[in-house]
């Protein structure tokens, strides 16, 4: 009998962390550099319904975003790997 688990834990956590952790520093520079480029063209009532574009866009993307499951041979790759 083979257990699958659901979830494994990726190889390398460290690397991981450290691309999400890029990933929010990339998003808080490059939202501010536009929030203020944009409140230099347009008033801040404006820069409201921008933001609120940007939100509807980014949930819209979360959604339409397929995460397709790991075949079982790659999975016992990555096992095998692990030793």
């Amino acid at each position: 009998m083979v257990v699958r688990r659901r979830h494994r834990p990726p190889h390398l956590p460290g690397v991981v962390i450290s691309f999400n952790s890029a990933g929010i520093y990339l998003g808080q520079a490059i939202g501010a550099g536009l929030g203020g480029v944009l409140l230099d063209a347009i008033s801040a009532t404006q820069l409201c319904y921008v933001g609120a574009g940007i939100a509807v866009l980014a949930a819209a993307l979360h959604l339409f975003i397929i995460r397709t499951p790991a075949t079982p041979a790659a999975l016992d790759e990555v096992a095998r790997t692990r030793g």
